[in-house]
């Protein structure tokens, strides 16, 4: 998402999302970048043995 899809989303325009900062920061700590999303999904397919196009699709009802 992007900061002006952020703030689309909670209301405001994209500018004061920027003024006041930490937007980056935040998203940076909370969500892995896409190599680190794909190693992790590569590696959890690879223990489970559950194919990648079924990790997508997998929630914690599936889970036995």
């Amino acid at each position: 998402m992007s900061i002006s899809e952020f703030g689309r989303n909670v209301g405001i325009s994209a500018a004061p999302v920027h003024r006041r900062g930490g937007f980056h920061d935040a998203t940076q700590a909370l969500f892995p970048h896409l190599e680190a999303l794909i190693a992790q999904r590569l590696l959890f397919g690879i223990c489970s043995g559950i194919a990648p196009d079924g990790i997508e699709d997998l929630l914690t009802q599936d889970v036995d």
